[in-house]
């Protein structure tokens, strides 16, 4: 599944960040996903993150807007203990996938 970008669900009102309940239980969906992938692997070390998505169609997207809600998944659910701690991130569009469209995330030490 591809999450939501946060330039459609993320607003800002007199300087503070307000997000739509679908932006929040999309992070909790993804939080919860990502913590059962993780093998219980929790990292409080400088890591590496890549990002690899595989799109349904060849719309134009930009990957990049998905990286706030899967850096704060990634904290949320306890694979980071601060999303502060990627130093080393890497977006890709890895292809053309209709049948199983998603992002497959990678956290590395450095």
């Amino acid at each position: 599944m591809l999450c939501p970008d946060n330039q459609k669900y993320a607003r800002s009102r007199n300087g503070q960040n307000i997000l739509s309940e679908k932006y929040r239980n999309a992070k909790t969906m993804a939080a919860v996903l990502l913590r059962s992938q993780s093998r219980g692997r929790s990292y409080a070390v400088p890591c590496a993150l890549t990002l690899q998505f595989h799109v349904p169609d060849n719309r134009q997207r930009d990957c990049g807007n998905h990286l706030k809600l899967l850096s704060d998944a990634l904290e949320q659910s306890g694979v980071v203990a601060n999303d502060t701690l990627f130093h080393d991130i890497r977006i890709l569009r890895s292809g053309l996938s209709r049948e199983t469209p998603g992002v497959l995330v990678e956290v590395t030490p450095l």
